[in-house]
């Protein structure tokens, strides 16, 4: 404030205004009138420029001393974190305790998957788990599959029959699953005509017909023979489907084998006069139609060929045939037996 008060041409004395007429000159001069009318003037301009530069210096001060004030508050505010401040100490004048105290681990975390232990037989089986088919290893494999919620498992091969079923397991525990599956089996129902014919699945003798057989592999061709004396035998082979039906219906005719030519007789020189030629047995198929008054079953030549009368145009090998009728299938109530001469092509009917 000096220097600018120097600088400005002020003295260290104060100012003092007076009114003019009260103006007091210093001892040793002489009282002026112009002076005494200049000198309000000139204290005047002083006092308003000095009071104008103070107050804009402490003005500048002051908020300088504000704005400053102000910033240092707002970055300790900021700045300012409960979890920061330290925390009181407490200094514990007891004796420490010589053992360490005792840390408990963490428990483990809780597991959330459990585990499949598949076997399964055939070595070829297909596992499918929760609609996604897996790798299987004939000699066991593991799958990991979601705890505390259904599981679907199903196996499967060709020529077996599938294997379903639902678990559910704990977490983290195993679950061994030992799946054998069962072959399928098909049905073969062996009908001839006539009856009474030997029946070989895959060269073993199962029986007569007619014949019902239900326990046949699917998996593979089933060969079928069917053999009757004075019949020539018949051969088929059927294959069957995975997918398709497994029941079967066969129905096979018999072919009559061709009767031998009859031996000749020698002629001696003796005799003159030659025998007359046997008569030679027709050969080839006729039909044999057989009515009755009550419904019964036919036999020809001893040979179940209808179950119930009437029975139209059966195809038989021509030649003599001995015909008779059980009623309602009863053989204790069967008609005597007749006699019929079937001739090739042409149809011979019977009624009991």
């Amino acid at each position: 404030t000096s220097a600018m008060q120097s600088a400005a041409g002020f003295s260290r004395e104060p100012t003092r205004i007076v009114p003019g007429d009260q103006v007091t000159p210093p001892p040793g001069r002489r009282r002026r009138r112009r002076a005494a009318v200049a000198a309000p003037t000139i204290a005047a301009s002083h006092e308003r420029r000095w009071m104008t530069r103070e107050r804009a210096l402490i003005g500048a001060i002051l908020l300088l001393v504000v704005v400053g004030t102000g910033a240092v508050t707002t970055m300790l505010l900021e700045r300012q974190d409960p979890a920061d401040d330290p925390q009181p100490t407490v200094v514990s004048t007891a004796d420490p305790d010589p053992t360490p105290p005792e840390v408990t681990p963490p428990p483990p975390p809780t597991p959330s998957t459990a585990t499949i232990v598949m076997s399964a037989k055939p070595s070829n089986a297909s596992v499918r788990i929760d609609e996604k088919w897996v790798v299987y290893d004939a000699a066991g494999s593991k799958y990991e599959v979601k705890a505390g919620e259904p599981v679907e498992v199903k196996v499967q091969a060709e020529g077996y029959a599938p294997y379903e079923t639902t678990v559910t397991l704990l977490a983290g525990s195993e679950r061994p699953i030992e799946v054998e599956l069962e072959r399928l089996r098909g049905t073969l129902v062996v009908e001839t005509r006539p009856s009474g014919a030997t029946v070989y699945v895959d060269d073993t003798d199962k029986g007569e017909s007619p014949l019902t057989l239900n326990d046949i592999q699917l998996d593979t061709p089933t060969k079928l023979t069917v053999k009757k004396d004075g019949y020539l035998p018949i051969e088929r082979t059927i294959t069957w489907k995975p997918d398709g039906d497994r029941a079967r219906t066969v129905e096979l005719e018999l072919e009559a084998k061709p009767a031998p030519a009859p031996p000749r007789r020698r002629v001696t020189r003796r005799t003159r006069r030659r025998p007359p030629a046997a008569a030679p047995t027709p050969s080839g198929t006729g039909f044999l139609s057989v009515t009755s008054r009550q419904w019964g079953s036919v036999f020809v030549d001893r040979a179940q060929v209808a179950m119930e009368t009437p029975m139209i145009k059966y195809k038989v090998s021509a030649g003599r045939h001995r015909v008779h009728v059980c009623y309602s299938g009863d053989r204790s109530r069967c008609t005597p037996s007749k006699t019929v001469t079937i001739k090739p092509g042409e149809t011979s009917v019977l009624k009991f």
